[in-house]
């Protein structure tokens, strides 16, 4: 936690950032296993939950709360994955394609600031075989000094030219305890008919966790850009 987290006070906030911290080292392990197919074909990860109550690697604990790295796990094991890797000189994006049919479509990466503002755009069109891991893009590890890593990341995204696979993700160039974050002015709107509710910010916002009573929520721990909107289905009003 110290390495990578700002280090909290308060036993609430250690307790959420312990679920960042597993929920990032557990990504990291299981898309470089994905990666390295074939040499590595998969990844079963300990452990799902808890029988008692207990600090533990599970996804859920005891009384059925599900942790951050389970609300991770439908990314990280779904049949299309796409993957940020960094060497000595290079980042490098990798797709991993489970499906036993090729795909064909676009990858868009975009590096942005905290406020949404684009400072490079990258877009191409591929083709990714069927189960195969391979790498489709690299630029190399340049610090910009209008640019700083603090104050920046990269969108990448990959969107099926049918349509039916739209995956994105954000990856961030240097620790998260270094991020130069603001506060954001959130908005909330809740819809009672379908039982929802939509949030957008002013500014980018880093693992958003919602919580109340007795309420489930379908995502949650996940990162929010700025302008963007995002819907949250509850299990129970």
């Amino acid at each position: 936690m110290k390495r990578d987290f700002i280090v909290p006070t308060g036993f609430e906030k250690f307790i959420y950032v312990s679920q960042l911290v597993q929920a990032h080292g557990m990504k990291i392990a299981i898309e470089s296993h994905r990666i390295a197919k074939p040499h590595c074909m998969g990844t079963l990860f300990w452990q799902f939950n808890d029988c008692w109550p207990v600090t533990s690697w599970s996804a859920i604990d005891f009384y059925n709360r599900p942790k951050a790295f389970y609300y991770a796990l439908e990314n990280l094991y779904d049949d299309v994955l796409v993957s940020v890797r960094k060497n000595r000189i290079h980042y490098e994006i990798y797709i991993v394609n489970d499906k036993l049919k090729s795909i064909e479509g676009t990858l868009t990466l975009n590096v942005c600031d905290f406020s949404g503002k684009k400072f490079e755009t990258s877009e191409m069109t591929i083709r990714i075989p069927a189960n195969s891991s391979e790498l489709y893009y690299s630029f190399p590890v340049i610090e910009d000094k209008d640019r700083k890593h603090e104050n920046t990341y990269l969108r990448y995204s990959f969107v099926s030219s049918d349509s039916a696979i739209n995956k994105k993700a954000l990856y961030y160039f240097t620790s998260p305890k270094n991020l130069n974050l603001q506060i954001p002015k959130l908005n909330l709107v809740y819809y009672s008919q379908t039982n929802q509710l939509k949030i957008k910010s002013n500014t980018l916002v880093k693992s958003l966790f919602l919580s109340a009573n007795g309420v489930r929520f379908n995502k949650n721990y996940f990162d929010l850009e700025a302008g963007e909107e995002i819907e949250v289905k509850l299990s129970s009003p």
